[in-house]
């Protein structure tokens, strides 16, 4: 018996492939087993593409997730595939949003489904030490903003009283038949003096005139603070890119190297073109080995 997908209902259904025609165990209908096998298999690749492209080409986390996830759906008995759906999921936490436990609660639940042997067992290991790895390095930044935050929103809030208690100050003045006075004979030049003393006096307290300064100092750091916590895989990529060119070029001069060492009597430059060209080709490769194995492999 082979996983297959109906093609009359859509459904994930086990099939005979040796029985033809075959009848779907869920709607009953006849179908072709082989197009239903085809189909299965079709469906599972394209999930798998679309995963890979979004998680490791454009980081759209959700979107890998959602691919994953389906994917997961057709093959739960595949280590791979439940350690991508996973991590996809871990990763589309961010300063507001914390999906570590769902991410937990994947693997704990798919766990009794994929086997573990001794082929599989180092790949989990690695696996979960960086999922952890992982999950430490999200608590500590979601830490680090609550902190930020708090400290924010209490001077604003400071601000706020201050401004609320001078400005109970203000009308005091305006309703003081002394101020009233002065201010028919000298004009508002008293009120705009009265309200510099106060915000001075207000700056010494808080470090803000006014209200409105100090939400827009919170507003801007609250800005400030990134939301993506993972390194641009963008990057790392057109860095890999540039690596394999040098090694083909590395290579190209090597070749040259040996053709002029076999047909050219200055065997100095024949001799530097071969160097040139191996330290490049070996120096690629090394660079880009090291960063190729610091970076999630989902390679199936």
């Amino acid at each position: 018996m082979r996983k297959g997908i109906c093609s009359k209902c859509n459904e994930l259904i086990e099939v005979d492939e040796t029985v033809n025609p075959y009848f779907c165990p869920k709607c009953h209908a006849q179908v072709n087993s082989i197009d239903c096998i085809k189909t299965f298999n079709r469906t599972v690749n394209s999930l798998k593409r679309k995963g890979e492209i979004a998680f490791a080409g454009s980081t759209d986390y959700p979107k890998a997730y959602e691919a994953y996830s389906n994917l997961l759906k057709l093959a739960d008995d595949v280590l791979v595939v439940l350690t991508s759906t996973a991590i996809s999921r871990l990763y589309c936490s961010d300063l507001h949003h914390i999906y570590i436990r769902e991410a937990t609660n994947i693997l704990v639940n798919g766990s009794s489904k994929v086997e573990i042997n001794n082929n599989n067992a180092k790949t989990l290991s690695e696996f979960l030490k960086k999922f952890r790895e992982d999950c430490s390095l999200i608590l500590t930044a979601f830490s680090a903003y609550k902190t930020q935050s708090k400290y924010a929103l209490n001077l604003y809030h400071q601000a706020l009283e201050e401004y609320i208690y001078f400005l109970n100050y203000y009308l005091d003045i305006y309703n003081a038949m002394d101020k009233l006075n002065k201010l028919f004979v000298e004009g508002p030049d008293v009120i705009k003096e009265e309200i510099k003393k106060a915000q001075e006096k207000l700056k010494e307290k808080v470090g803000v005139s006014n209200s409105s300064e100090a939400k827009h100092d919170f507003l801007d750091m609250n800005n400030k603070v990134t939301t993506n916590i993972f390194p641009d895989k963008k990057k790392i990529f057109t860095i890999r890119m540039i690596l394999y060119g040098t090694m083909g070029l590395g290579f190209i001069l090597s070749i040259i190297g040996l053709i002029l060492l076999s047909t050219n009597d200055n065997k100095t430059v024949s001799g530097i073109v071969l160097g040139i060209g191996l330290v490049m080709f070996v120096a690629s490769y090394f660079i880009g080995h090291n960063l190729k194995s610091k970076n999630y492999n989902l390679n199936y």
